[in-house]
């Protein structure tokens, strides 16, 4: 099995989280979340967490300059919903090995200037 360092900076990955971010913004999920049409996102798996949380997870990083008031977190969900879609969809076309030590992760989390939403 290939490592988790290596795994998640494979290109075909990178070139993959790229695209579903790019998806991401032109479907208006972000500026939905946000309310700011400045937002914007990363995708990477990263560790992340503490304590008995952290681990390898995918990371839906969402920055924003000037977000609405009233956050409404099924937004999300929503979010990671499509990534973890998006993810099942093009991870079948990775190297199997690749693919089987990026299917083994804690979850996934979404945050809004590094502020877990979901």
């Amino acid at each position: 099995m290939v490592d988790f360092n290596r795994a998640k900076n494979s290109s075909k990955v990178k070139s993959d989280l790229e695209a579903i971010e790019d998806k991401l913004r032109e479907r208006g999920f972000l500026v939905k979340a946000t309310g700011d049409s400045e937002s914007d996102v990363t995708i990477s798996y990263d560790e992340w967490g503490e304590n008995d949380e952290r681990g390898p997870y995918v990371v839906i990083a969402i920055t924003s300059s000037s977000p609405k008031k009233k956050l409404n977190v099924d937004r999300f969900e929503e979010i990671s919903d499509y990534v973890n879609e998006k993810l099942s969809d093009v991870a079948e076309q990775w190297p199997q090995d690749v693919a089987n030590t990026l299917a083994d992760i804690f979850g996934q989390v979404v945050l809004l200037n590094g502020k877990k939403m979901y």
